[in-house]
């Protein structure tokens, strides 16, 4: 394993572990008496997420919501550094979806800067536009995106089939996770991670996609 696909698959996971922690820590804000009951039970996290917010987050008089949202952005670049083998590879050059699977990835990350950082400086009015009109919308395109690029490798017979198949059944992972957590963007984007996760696991030294 060379080191760069050694930091690539260091980064990817760390990414998912922070999602995951995260995604436990906003859902039971977000949910409140309504979280699921497997979120709850995770009492490390929520004693752990306490003790950080009133450390640092409390002190700068900034709400836990959008102390531990504003850390949402360092997920997004490790799910980018994930992404970074795949870049150079186009076997169909005529609108490939993987160009908007990561266009779309970036615009989702806009959005999220916008709802967690914008949105408390600003108010309720820049989250809804950052959330609801820029990032949701992006991830749904990134995702319908991922499943057009597996079946296009597929059929294409341009990658191995484990590769392809993981692609395509990205949005099934978003899906899952989204229904687990209860709470967006971490679950959609914890799925996204996991994929990529098994991605890089799967990759070889120089792929052929």
């Amino acid at each position: 394993m060379s080191n760069s696909s050694l930091l690539t698959r260091s980064c990817v996971l760390t990414a998912a572990l922070l999602c995951f922690f995260l995604a436990i820590i906003q859902s039971s804000i977000w949910n409140g008496a309504e979280t699921p009951p497997w979120i709850l039970s995770l009492t490390i996290i929520h004693t752990a997420s306490k003790y950080i917010y009133e450390t640092l987050g409390e002190p700068l008089g900034v709400t836990e919501y959008y102390f531990f949202g504003r850390v949402f952005f360092l997920v997004y670049l490790g799910l980018f550094v994930g992404l970074k083998p795949w870049r150079k590879r186009d076997p169909i050059r005529k609108a490939n979806p993987f160009r908007i699977f990561q266009a779309a990835l970036i615009i989702a990350f806009v959005g999220n800067i916008i709802a967690y950082w914008g949105g408390g400086w600003f108010g309720t009015d820049v989250r809804f536009i950052g959330f609801w009109l820029t990032e949701v919308p992006a991830l749904a395109v990134a995702l319908s995106a991922s499943l057009i690029f597996g079946i296009q490798m597929i059929r294409h017979k341009s990658a191995p089939l484990r590769e392809a198949i993981l692609f395509a059944g990205t949005p099934v992972f978003a899906l899952v996770s989204t229904a687990s957590f209860q709470y967006m963007p971490h679950g959609p984007v914890f799925g996204i991670l996991l994929a990529l996760l098994f991605l890089t696991s799967a990759q070889k030294e120089k792929p052929v996609l």
